[in-house]
């Protein structure tokens, strides 16, 4: 497949016959991609001005030429910025794609997205969040290198968790100072591309998760405590709470949604709750 051909294709997957949002610049790259003037040299004109993102680019998994459907294996840089134009004469005027979160980037979420969709197409990425925004280090091995920062992108948009996941009572996502993320919250309970499944749950088995841990909780008990069965987190907040065990602050409301009025919770054993034998 020649150059030509590759763009003719890139712009079919982008754009096809849909009308593109003109936000921030992204008439300007479809044209780019339409006119598809490449460079000759390919990644080596890049490298010139671009030295360090080089570097990085050639030890990740993007810039390994081995491996067939890489961007490196075809017309590299070029495969994820758009053809570079006049964009070495003059920069400014003639910007390359920019990928990343809505602040960094110069052009918007769905194009960013289209973009990493074609090879990654198997994901289901937010429409109004770039992937970019999360994985940023994408000329690196990992695009998300550890689980403290895979956490913090969540919280990056996910506000009103940053107080909860510091109360007294965690569920060890962070340490004991409250400020060293721990786990990955996507790895863990939720699926960061999307799910079937509110609230972005790994599996339609809502208590699944859970059960990972806590597998003396799972049964099948004798005696089953039907309001269990349902969602753990009916009960508890995984994200944090003032409570040891993690209760929600609103739980009498809750048992007595069938219990009515009487305090069954302080009388209660863990047993009686979870179910026993």
């Amino acid at each position: 497949m020649t150059i030509k051909q590759l763009s003719l294709l890139i712009a079919g997957c982008l754009f096809g016959n849909a009308v593109i949002s003109a936000d921030l610049n992204d008439e300007f790259f479809q044209q780019k991609f339409a006119k598809a003037d490449y460079a000759p040299a390919g990644a080596q004109t890049c490298s010139q001005c671009h030295e360090d993102a080089m570097q990085g680019f050639l030890s990740s998994i993007h810039g390994n030429k081995t491996l067939e459907g890489t961007p490196a294996s075809g017309i590299a840089c070029e495969a994820c910025h758009g053809p570079l134009g006049m964009h070495a004469e003059d920069p400014q005027a003639n910007p390359m794609l920019r990928l990343g979160a809505m602040e960094l980037a110069n052009a918007s979420a769905k194009l960013q997205n289209q973009m990493c969709l074609r090879c990654h197409g198997d994901q289901f990425p937010l429409e109004t969040t770039p992937c970019a925004a999360c994985h940023t280090g994408i000329h690196t091995d990992n695009a998300i290198p550890d689980t403290q920062k895979q956490s913090l992108a969540c919280l990056e948009c996910h506000p009103q968790l940053q107080k909860q996941v510091r109360m007294k009572f965690t569920h060890g996502l962070v340490d004991d100072k409250g400020s060293n993320i721990q786990q990955g919250c996507s790895s863990y309970c939720h699926a960061a591309h999307g799910s079937k499944w509110a609230p972005a749950y790994q599996t339609p088995a809502l208590n699944a998760p859970c059960f990972e841990c806590h597998i003396d909780k799972q049964g099948p008990f004798k005696q089953e405590h039907t309001g269990f069965k349902g969602n753990c987190t009916k009960c508890h907040d995984p994200h944090g709470t003032e409570d040891a065990h993690l209760l929600r602050p609103n739980i009498e409301k809750v048992c007595a949604e069938c219990h009515g009025e009487q305090p069954v919770l302080e009388h209660a054993s863990s047993e009686q709750v979870h179910g026993h034998n």
